[in-house]
């Protein structure tokens, strides 16, 4: 049955064979299906009806395999396609999802029109990316790893091992039943009670008292504000700072910095292989040891005898009532003032500034980390080498070599009886004087006086400057290469370039004292011109070769050569023009004088606008053809070249 138009049905309409129909199908009343097979339309997203279709109309997109249905959001609200089933609202901004791409297995919660999932679960994995409250209790059997702040209000109880990154914040008793790793700072407000190892890597702040059973390892920071018990050995890996009275019975050992604020009382032997810091004073009735570094930030006062196998680090001032006597090598890390002489017998390591308001007498090797800065005579009778900056404020004599590894600083009088050797930067606020030959002036007027200029070894001198400035003559005895071969352009600014001169041309003789043509026999002239080099590539010579049947190759040198040159021939006597006997002429054309142009045809152009106002190109040229004649041809803008006139009969004459 094929059916056009409307069609009324009072009654029922009973079909038992397919019924196709190519209009619409309206049903006012209830439609009832019994077979097996619904069948909706189906396709891609880009087949599905426009929005404009009437609300409720059901389609099933294959692309994302879920039915969709045109929902009506509102007044003045364009209708959707939004799809069925799951957990969605009516603007579809927060929904969860069992399939967000095929296959993937993962519930997504998305909220608030969010791009990113709040919170994922799958087989073996949750995932929440949002703040979580728990009111009531949390119970994780398995181990529990914080990325940040873990904030308890209440009872905690921690049965197993616990691993912590950062900061644990307890504010009340804490006991824990077995071992507490710690990687971040720890703080306690109250009594910490450990029954087994505790191992922290980082800061642990304790105000209270703290009973430790077995051994305490610390890497990192501890503050200890009340006692400290310890009554077997305890390994510092870090600072250890200690308010109050600390008694130990047994040895204590500490690998990194340790700062003490009040006495501290040691029976046994101390041994330090790294940093102390002491702020107030220290008495040690008998002998300090210490491997490595050592910063006192005041008085040390020792009565017995002192040993460093390492650097000794002063912060503050250091007096001396008597002289200083050091075999070996003294390394001072800070700034060192002396309020007299400082003698030194044997090689003398300063990691930083020296300042000496006396004088001083070095009598041996002298290394210097950092800046020497001496505001007095000094006297080096020596070597003196300083691995950093220099820095001179008053009269300094260097009767032997001074080498410096960074740069020199100058606001005085110098003097180098020896090798002055200098890898960094230089600075000179005065005058530099070398044997009376060169003088750097390095006050304001900053100018260097030299009479000869010779690069070490005979190489080549490099001057890196964008603009060179010769306020005299200057005169090259040698080849002059004024343009790189990189450089696309010569500007000459109402000048004149002379081409042809010789080595003794002098401006100014045998006429004019400012006509630059003067003064250079003729002959010197020849082949004066402009040169421009460059060969085909063989490749491009084969190709022409095979396409004229010609046996050029890339050794005939004259057929590649583009110049434009002068060429005096046999002489100024044998121009043409100017002869008043014509039947010389015919010798005049062999033997005159004469400018060559080589290497192609000579074009001669200029622009012009159209009737359009667009620029076209006029141009004429000069060229010779395949059969050595002269062509002159026209081309304007981009229409095919013409032949204006062409020139090749020969005669006797």
């Amino acid at each position: 049955m094929s059916v056009t138009g409307g069609v009324e049905l009072g009654s029922t309409l009973s079909v038992k064979s397919p019924v196709y129909l190519e209009s619409t199908l309206s049903v006012a009343s209830d439609s009832f299906f019994d077979g097996p097979i619904f069948k909706l339309p189906s396709g891609v997203e880009a087949s599905r009806p426009a929005n404009t279709a009437p609300t409720g109309s059901v389609f099933f997109n294959e692309e994302t395999f879920r039915f969709e249905g045109l929902h009506y959001l509102g007044e003045g609200v364009a209708k959707e396609w939004l799809p069925f089933g799951g957990v969605i609202d009516i603007d579809s901004d927060t929904y969860i999802t069992a399939e967000k791409t095929p296959d993937d297995d993962t519930l997504s919660f998305y909220a608030n029109d969010a791009t990113v999932a709040k919170m994922t679960m799958t087989e073996s994995h949750l995932s929440v990316n949002l703040d979580t409250t728990i009111t009531k209790t949390l119970s994780v059997n398995g181990a529990t790893k914080l990325g940040n702040v873990l904030s308890v209000n209440g009872q905690t109880d921690i049965v197993g091992l616990t691993q912590m990154g950062n900061t644990l914040s307890v504010q009340g008793v804490t006991f824990l039943s077995s071992s507490l790793s710690v990687l971040g700072a720890a703080n306690l407000g109250d009594k910490l009670s450990v029954a087994g190892d505790s191992i922290m890597s980082a800061s642990l702040s304790v105000s209270g008292l703290t009973d430790l059973k077995s051994t305490l390892s610390v890497g990192g920071n501890t503050f200890m504000t009340g006692t400290l018990s310890v009554l077997d050995a305890v390994n510092l890996g870090n600072k250890l700072s200690v308010a109050g009275d600390s008694i130990m019975s047994a040895s204590l050992s500490v690998s990194g910095l340790t700062d003490l604020k009040s006495t501290l009382s040691v029976g046994g032997n101390t041994f330090l292989s790294g940093t102390l810091s002491v702020l107030q004073d220290t008495n040690l009735g008998s002998k300090l040891s210490v491997n490595g570094q050592t910063f006192l930030s005041n008085t040390l006062s020792v009565l017995g005898g002192v040993q460093l196998g390492n650097k000794l680090s002063v912060q503050d001032a250091s007096y001396f009532s008597s002289s200083i006597s050091v075999a070996g090598t003294a390394d001072v890390v800070s700034a060192t003032k002396l309020g007299n002489i400082l003698s030194v017998s044997g090689a003398t390591t300063i990691a930083n500034s020296l300042s000496v308001s006396g004088t001083t007498d070095i009598l041996s090797a002298t290394k210097l980390g950092d800046i020497l800065s001496v505001s007095g005579a000094t006297t080096i009778n020596n070597t003196l080498s300083v691995n950093s900056t220099l820095d001179v404020s008053g009269l300094t004599r260097i009767n032997g070599t001074l080498s410096v590894l960074s740069s020199i600083k100058t606001d005085a009088d110098s003097f180098v009886n020896g090798i002055l050797s200098v890898n960094g930067a230089t600075y000179i606020n005065s005058q530099l004087s070398v044997n009376g030959d060169v003088i750097i002036d390095g006050t304001a007027n900053r100018e260097l006086f030299v009479n000869t200029i010779n690069k070490h070894n005979g190489e080549t001198l490099t001057i890196n400057a964008p603009t060179l400035v010769v306020n005299g003559n200057l005169d090259v005895a040698g080849t002059y290469n004024t343009i790189d071969v990189t450089t696309s352009q010569l500007f000459a600014e109402d000048k004149t370039i002379v081409l042809g001169t010789s080595d003794t041309y002098i401006l100014g003789t045998e006429g004019s004292p400012t006509d630059p043509s003067d003064g250079v026999d003729e002959a010197t002239n020849n082949e004066g011109g402009i040169l421009i080099a460059g060969k085909p590539l063989e490749s491009k010579i084969t190709l022409f070769n095979d396409t004229y049947a010609t046996n050029y190759s890339i050794t005939n040198n004259g057929v590649w050569e583009k110049s434009f040159k002068w060429n005096v021939n046999q002489g100024a006597t044998n121009y043409g023009h100017i002869a008043t006997d014509v039947s010389t002429d015919s010798s005049c054309r062999e033997d005159e004088p004469f400018w060559e142009l080589k290497g192609g045809a000579f074009h001669l152009s200029s622009t012009k606008l159209n009737d359009l106002g667009n620029e076209v190109i006029v141009k004429y040229g000069l060229r010779i053809n395949a059969n050595e004649e002269l062509e002159i041809i026209k081309k304007v803008g981009d229409a095919a070249t013409k032949r204006v006139a062409k020139f090749g009969i020969t005669s006797a004459l």
